[in-house]
């Protein structure tokens, strides 16, 4: 169906007929939505949509309305059904048609707010299906990945907009992020590693190599899973932050069962403290990347990796980096020492605004 008008109506009908069928006892006809979400799911594993509109235009509003049938609340059964199908056919799906449609439906049902409770389970692979379709060579799985990724990052860290930059900031810290989704710690990890396994490459060695080499070597150093990794974690605090209580994107309750969780497994807390540690070698090292933007995410990403009282230590350890205050990695690689440059700039920027919208913990971590 191609009329604008009729697209946003048919939702609002389904989702009546659904819900009042499902209450009914008669065993066939309380059945209607699922036989109906059976079929959809069924039609897009066989690739069987045909000339829909762009992003999936209709698919996504008829598998919500059927999901929303169930009893908010309560555990239901197609709900998880559905979305380990969806994440499986975004993942390995046969075809790129089907894998788009499968990630169109995902940032859908990420983005409606009536599913919160049943969606943070899935948030951790949800994330690592979007970054990794930042790397396909099909431009509309990168598209579709992309909107994912913006999707489950607004409902994960939020967007706090800063009033004298370009740029948002959350008021989850970067341990809290990571205690809610422990699986991505590695995933990170893993990836920026990649990135300076296959790109960090020294100014001596490109200066001798042809320019077909040199240009094989700039697209290696444009890693496209670097960007969205360091994007979001520029977004949250330093984990040994406290937040602040008047943030509209985090309720007092949801701020208590955070802080609870954290405080209630010591353990985990060690071993996560202990992985956002290995992240800050990683991103100095990335200030090589011969991407500007590629340098300036990772410079706002490195303010979440430092504790507030070490800021002024580490800024230093920069300055003598590779001789960085004698100017001497200034004349060798241009790239690398302006990366280390933004890394300073905005530590000692962030670091006082840091402090007055979410005062620094008092309480000591053990771990450190």
């Amino acid at each position: 169906m191609k009329a604008k008008f009729l697209i946003p109506l048919i939702p609002i009908g389904l989702s009546i007929f659904a819900k009042n069928f499902h209450g009914i006892k008669s065993p066939e006809l309380s059945r209607l939505g699922e036989d109906l979400l059976g079929v959809l799911l069924n039609s897009l594993r066989q690739g069987d949509f045909r000339n829909v509109l762009r992003r999936s235009s209709g698919i996504p509003q008829a598998i919500i309305c059927v999901l929303k049938t169930e009893p908010y609340g309560q555990k239901g059964l197609l709900f998880p059904r559905t979305m380990t199908e969806l994440l499986d056919l975004a993942e390995k799906g046969f075809t790129d048609e089907i894998k788009i449609h499968a990630l169109n439906i995902l940032k859908f049902i990420f983005r409606d707010s009536t599913l919160k409770s049943d969606i943070e389970a899935y948030i951790s692979r949800g994330l690592m299906i979007a970054i990794r379709g930042f790397s396909s060579n099909d431009w509309m799985i990168r598209n579709s990945s992309l909107m994912l990724f913006s999707s489950i990052a607004k409902r994960t860290v939020g967007a706090e907009k800063i009033a004298d930059e370009q740029s948002s900031r959350s008021n989850l810290t970067i341990l809290e992020f990571f205690t809610r989704a422990p699986e991505l710690a590695d995933f990170f990890l893993n990836e920026v590693q990649k990135y300076i396994d296959s790109s960090t490459i020294s100014f001596e060695i490109l200066s001798n190599t042809s320019p077909q080499v040199e240009q094989e070597n700039h697209k290696e150093s444009l890693y496209p899973s670097l960007y969205p990794i360091a994007l979001l974690m520029s977004r949250l605090l330093p984990y040994d932050t406290k937040r602040g209580s008047s943030n509209a994107h985090t309720d007092k309750g949801e701020d208590e069962e955070n802080e609870g969780e954290e405080a209630g497994q010591p353990g985990q807390t060690e071993e996560l403290i202990a992985k956002i540690e290995r992240f800050l070698p990683l991103f100095v090292q990335a200030a090589h990347n011969k991407n500007y933007m590629g340098r300036l995410m990772c410079a706002k990403a490195v303010v979440s990796l430092i504790k507030h009282q070490d800021i002024s230590k580490h800024v230093m350890e920069l300055l003598e980096l590779d001789h960085l205050s004698q100017r001497r990695v200034l004349k060798t690689d241009h790239n690398y020492g302006h990366g280390l440059l933004l890394q300073i700039y905005y530590l000692l920027k962030n670091h006082f605004d840091i402090q007055e919208n979410a005062p620094v913990s008092t309480e000591k971590v053990s771990s450190c």
